[in-house]
């Protein structure tokens, strides 16, 4: 069994192959503008689970500073 910190490690390389194949793949027949919305979206659908999380936790402070306020 793998530890946290090692299936983190191997997720995240393996995020980096897929992201690295991807543009690659895009810019195969030379840069277009719709290039870069394509990787965007690509590098954000691999990275989803933490932008997820810091989304999350910028939803809680919201939700703490107004109750502060009220």
């Amino acid at each position: 069994m793998c530890s946290q910190q090692e299936k983190t490690l191997i997720n995240n390389f393996n995020r980096t192959v897929i992201a690295a194949a991807g543009i690659a793949g895009a810019l195969m027949d030379g840069f277009h503008g719709g290039d870069v919305m394509c990787i965007f979206s690509m590098l954000v659908w691999l990275w989803q689970s933490e932008c997820s999380a810091l989304e999350e936790k910028c939803v809680d402070q919201i939700r703490q500073v107004v109750t502060l306020k009220n």
